[in-house]
């Protein structure tokens, strides 16, 4: 299963209003402040709504009149990761970085986009500089997939356990732990603590029936379909025979590829 990073949200830690403190353009967009506040909050409701290139092109207006600014720098590396374009992130998190040194959130974004492209090393470096400027749940959380990367299990529930702790609700640590615990055979507890990932923001069901949740019961008719990636449910397929044998009648819905 695929441990996802923790990008910190756009809008965490920032200024909502591009006029406010340093961050806003210096020179009014169009004639008007007004217009950059808009551009600055629709190019927030794009990215909310995924639509990341779009986004871009506000945060990138904007950043044409102000280019030196970290937030908006912050930005646009933001949209980037999302689109892939890691190392087009990195360096503009790292001119951001250079101006605003304690820019916690994008010492975070920097340590995903490394990692994204399996620089291992200059990632935790990364979250180490944002830990030491105060502890969030998406650095620990963040810091638990590493340890998972680099086949440290252990080490990767010590850092769920942190973000548990800081954040109860954190769903994505009590995943990454369910994950740790069940590459060590940790069954009970790890299938246990799976089960919160239906309460993962992006978690899919994949129902093309209404029908309740089978508890493994001894049941006449099931109805079986997959929710996780292709190589996911060919593994989890292995245990047909064992399903088969507690069911009556079992209908399969098969992935499409």
């Amino acid at each position: 299963a695929c441990r996802g990073a923790c990008c910190t949200c756009a809008t965490a830690g920032l200024r909502s209003n591009p006029t406010a403190g340093g961050f806003g353009p210096r020179h009014p967009i169009g004639g008007s402040l007004d217009t950059a506040q808009a551009l600055f909050d629709q190019g927030q409701r794009l990215l909310g709504e995924g639509k990341v290139d779009d986004a871009l092109i506000a945060f990138n207006s904007l950043l044409n009149r102000q280019f030196d600014a970290p937030e908006l720098l912050y930005l646009v590396a933001d949209c980037l990761i999302k689109k892939g374009w890691n190392g087009a992130a990195i360096n503009l998190l790292g001119v951001a970085l250079q101006q605003r040194p304690e820019f916690s959130e994008a010492w975070n974004n920097l340590g995903v986009a490394f990692r994204h492209e399996n620089f291992h090393n200059f990632a935790r470096a990364a979250w180490d500089k944002a830990l030491a400027l105060g502890e969030t749940v998406e650095v620990l959380s963040n810091m638990a997939t590493l340890s998972a990367d680099m086949g440290d299990p252990d080490d990767a529930i010590k850092w769920c356990d942190r973000a548990i702790k800081k954040d109860p609700t954190h769903w994505q640590s009590y995943w990454n732990k369910a994950l740790a615990e069940l590459t060590q055979r940790h069954w009970g507890v790890g299938w246990d603590l799976y089960e919160n990932r239906r309460k993962l923001r992006h978690f899919v069901e994949r129902e093309a029936i209404k029908a309740p949740q089978w508890g493994g019961e001894r049941t006449g008719h099931l109805y079986l379909h997959g929710e996780q990636g292709v190589g996911d449910e060919v593994m989890f397929t292995s245990i047909l025979p064992e399903v088969i044998a507690r069911c009556d009648r079992v209908t399969v819905e098969a992935h499409k590829k």
